[in-house]
C-alpha cells in the first residue's frame, strides 16, 4: 500500500517496524521511544507508556511537539506522523484575514516588549504590525495581537473583546483553551511549536512569545520580519509593567540566556528559509540578526517645554545628584512630546525655605509649558517623559518603591477611589504639572503639601506605568536624628487623610454640582 493511502496509525506502526534493529522486537523499539520521550523532560498524561501504545493504535494522536519527538528519533520526515487533516505543528492550519499578500510584499513589524521600542513611534510603522502581549494593547490600530502566556489571555479578556485585529493564542491545546479562556469569536488557538535540538524541558524554560510570533509570521508568508523591543538585556517592558503580577518578572541572569540561545537556533532556521530578519535595536543581547536603523521618531510639539524641579532640603544634596542623572538618562532615552528639557535643583540645604516654599520657588523662578516635580531622594524612570497627558491638567503615574510596583497601587484613579483608598497607592509626588494653571503649595504645612495641591487640581489623568522611583527605603535624611522614617509616614498619611475629607466635606455642604476635579480624574 502506498504510504499516502495509509492511516496515521498504519504510517506511524510502519515507521516504527522499519527502525527496529536486527533482532528487536516492535515492543522494545515503543519502550525505546517512550524512553526518548521521558528523557526530553515529557511528564504527566503524555509522558505514559500507555498514552503511546494508543496513540500506536489510532486511538486519539500525539501532541504536535511529541509527534516531533518521535519522528526526530524515528529519523522520518515530520508528514509521516502528521495526521490526515492536520498541517501539523510547523503552519497554523488557520487561514489569517491578513491579505496573502500583505504578508509577502510588505514588513512585518513584530513589536516586543523591550524598552528599545519606545524609541520610536510605533503608530507610523508602514507594514503589517503584529504586536506580543502588551504591545498591542498600546497600538489599537495594530493587524494582530500574538500571545503564547494563557495567564496574559485571561487578564486581557476585556482588551482582547475590543481588539479589532487578528487574534493570536499559541498554547499546549489550543481547541481546549479556545473555550477555556473564553476567547472572542474569530480568535485563533495554534499548537506550540518545538525547537529543534532542546528537550521539552529546555524549550519550556527558553520559550518566550516573541519568539513564537516570529515563527507564527512566517508561517503566515512574511519574507521581510522587523523585530523591534527585541532587547533581553533588562527585566522592562516599554508598555510598563503587569499589574496583575507587580513582583515579578524574568531573571536576566537565568532566562535570558536561554532565550538567547534559542533564537540563534531561530536565525538558521529563517535563513534556511530565505527570510530576511532585523533586529531594529542595535545595543540587543540578540545578535543573531543583522541591525536595521528603523527611523521612527517619536512625535514632537514644536516649541514644547518642560522643566523638572527637585527641592534639595537638609541633608539631600547626595542624593539630587543621582535624582538629576536619573533625568538625563531619560531623556536621552525618550523624550517624549518635549523639545527642549531644563533640570533646576532648587537648594534649600539650611531648611529656611521648607517643602512648599522651595517648590514654589522652582516653579516660579523656571517658567515652562510643563513641569515635573521630583523629590531629591527619588528617581525619575526611563519612560516617564513619553507618559505625559498633554490633554489634562496633570499626570501621575502608578508608584514604585525602591524599584518594585507597590502591591497597594490603584489603577485607574478617580476622587472616589481616593476617598475609598486614601493616599496610600494613589497619587504621589513625581509627577507632570501644566505650566499655566498658577497653584501653588502652601508653606505653612510641614508635611501634606503635595495633597493639599492634588485637591485644587482642576484635573488629572493616572497613568498605570510608573513615572518615579520612590525611594521610602533608602536611608532618610533629615535634621532630626532621633526622628524614625516611619512615624514621619505615618504623620503624612494622617495629614493626607484630613486634606481628603475636607476636599469632600468641602464639596458636600454646597449645593452646586461636584468639581470638575471629582470627575476628570477618572483614568481611561
Amino acid at each position: 500500500m502506498a504510504e499516502e493511502m495509509m492511516s496515521f496509525p498504519q504510517r506511524f506502526q510502519r515507521a516504527i517496524r522499519r527502525s527496529c534493529r536486527h533482532g528487536e522486537s516492535f515492543d522494545e523499539k515503543v519502550h525505546q521511544i517512550h524512553g526518548h520521550i521521558r528523557g526530553r523532560g515529557v511528564q504527566g498524561t503524555h509522558g505514559t507508556l500507555r498514552s503511546l501504545r494508543r496513540w500506536i493504535q489510532g486511538r486519539g494522536t500525539p501532541p504536535p511537539y511529541i509527534r516531533a519527538m518521535i519522528a526526530e528519533y524515528l529519523s522520518v520526515p515530520l508528514k509521516v506522523l502528521t495526521p490526515d487533516g492536520d498541517q501539523g505543528s510547523r503552519r497554523s492550519a488557520i487561514a489569517p484575514p491578513i491579505p496573502a499578500s500583505r504578508w509577502a510584499n510588505e514588513p512585518v513589524y513584530i513589536i516586543g516588549g523591550g524598552p528599545s521600542a519606545a524609541r520610536h513611534d510605533l503608530t507610523k510603522l508602514d507594514g503589517v504590525v503584529v504586536g506580543v502581549n502588551d504591545s498591542a494593547v498600546h497600538l489599537p490600530n495594530a493587524d494582530a495581537v500574538f500571545t503564547a502566556s494563557p495567564p496574559w489571555v485571561r487578564h486581557r479578556g476585556r482588551f482582547l473583546r475590543d481588539f479589532a485585529g487578528m487574534i493570536v493564542v499559541q498554547c499546549e491545546y489550543p481547541h481546549q483553551m479556545y473555550h477555556r479562556l473564553h476567547l472572542p469569536p474569530g480568535s485563533h488557538t495554534i499548537p506550540l511549536r518545538r525547537i529543534p535540538g532542546l528537550s521539552e524541558k529546555e524549550r519550556r524554560l527558553g520559550h518566550n512569545s516573541g519568539q513564537e510570533a516570529l515563527h507564527w509570521v512566517a508561517d503566515q508568508g512574511a519574507r521581510r520580519i522587523i523585530l523591534v523591543g527585541f532587547d533581553l538585556h533588562e527585566p522592562r517592558n516599554w508598555h510598563g509593567v503587569y499589574e496583575w503580577q507587580p513582583d515579578k518578572s524574568e531573571d536576566p541572569t537565568f532566562d535570558y540566556p536561554r532565550w538567547i540561545r534559542n533564537f540563534s537556533t531561530s536565525a538558521l532556521m529563517m535563513r534556511d528559509r530565505d527570510i530576511k530578519v532585523w533586529n531594529a535595536n542595535d545595543q540587543s543581547a540578540i545578535r543573531c540578526f543583522p541591525f536595521l536603523d528603523l527611523t521612527v521618531p517619536r512625535r514632537k510639539v514644536p516649541g514644547l517645554t518642560c522643566a523638572v524641579i527637585i527641592p534639595v532640603g537638609p541633608g539631600h544634596e547626595e542624593y539630587s545628584e543621582a535624582a538629576e542623572a536619573s533625568i538625563r538618562r531619560a531623556w536621552e532615552h525618550d523624550s517624549g512630546p518635549f523639545e527642549a528639557m531644563t533640570v533646576h535643583r532648587v537648594w534649600d540645604v539650611d531648611g529656611q525655605l521648607g517643602r512648599g516654599g522651595a517648590r514654589n520657588k522652582g516653579l516660579d523662578e523656571h517658567p515652562a509649558d510643563w513641569h515635573f516635580l521630583l523629590d531629591a531622594d527619588d528617581a525619575m524612570m526611563p519612560d516617564a517623559f513619553r507618559y505625559v497627558e498633554l490633554e489634562a491638567p496633570a499626570t501621575f503615574g502608578a508608584v514604585l518603591l525602591d524599584g518594585k510596583l507597590s502591591s497597594a497601587n490603584r489603577w485607574p484613579v478617580s476622587w472616589d477611589t481616593i476617598r475609598h483608598y486614601g493616599a496610600h497607592g494613589t497619587l504621589s509626588m513625581g509627577f507632570f504639572l501644566q505650566g499655566d494653571l498658577g497653584l501653588r503649595f502652601r508653606e505653612d504645612m510641614p508635611v501634606g503639601q503635595d495633597w493639599d495641591l492634588y485637591t485644587r487640581l482642576p484635573g488629572f489623568a493616572k497613568v498605570r506605568r510608573p513615572l518615579a522611583n520612590i525611594g521610602y527605603r533608602k536611608p532618610r535624611a533629615g535634621t532630626d536624628p532621633n526622628q524614625e522614617p516611619d512615624r514621619e509616614a505615618v504623620n503624612w498619611l494622617n495629614v493626607c487623610r484630613a486634606i481628603i475629607d475636607a476636599h469632600f466635606a468641602a464639596e458636600e455642604t454646597t449645593d452646586q454640582e461636584p468639581s470638575t476635579a471629582s470627575t476628570i480624574g477618572a483614568s481611561r
